[in-house]
């Protein structure tokens, strides 16, 4: 049985990347799954060697471009198509993993998943979910 495989935004969201690094690893303890990293690899590499952090099952994609929360919604198809989350996307819809997470601009990452991964057939609505469940140990 083939563990499932999570690219994740490593520069989405606040704190990134050592928060994404950390909850990352947290995945794979937690839930056995693989990692694909996508960001500025040189300065992802450097956080976690000074922080002690151990990049188990992780593969890293560089990605020279980082989309901020000001950054038009679009950019992840236009200007910043080799962002962090713009390469997310590119793994994704090539089937290099099977799902995609990131904590960065909320409208990137919809127009991500619309127009460059496309919807799943025979949903007809786009959600963001509202909640997720937690595992308190992990917090």
């Amino acid at each position: 049985e083939m563990s499932m495989k999570i690219i994740v935004d490593a520069f989405g969201g606040d704190h990134a990347p050592l928060e994404i690094l950390k909850g990352a690893m947290q995945a794979v303890d937690a839930y056995d799954v693989d990692i694909i990293l996508t960001g500025k690899e040189a300065e992802i590499r450097r956080c976690a060697a000074e922080n002690r952090l151990q990049l188990r099952r992780t593969r890293i994609v560089d990605a020279p471009q980082v989309i901020t929360m000001e950054d038009d919604a679009k950019s992840v198809l236009r200007s910043k198509k080799d962002s962090s989350l713009g390469v997310a996307f590119q793994l994704l819809k090539a089937g290099e993993g099977d799902a995609l997470v990131s904590a960065g601009n909320t409208g990137a990452v919809t127009v991500g998943a619309t127009l460059i991964t496309g919807r799943i057939k025979g949903l007809s609505d786009r959600r963001l979910p509202r909640l997720c469940p937690l595992q308190a140990s992990l917090f």
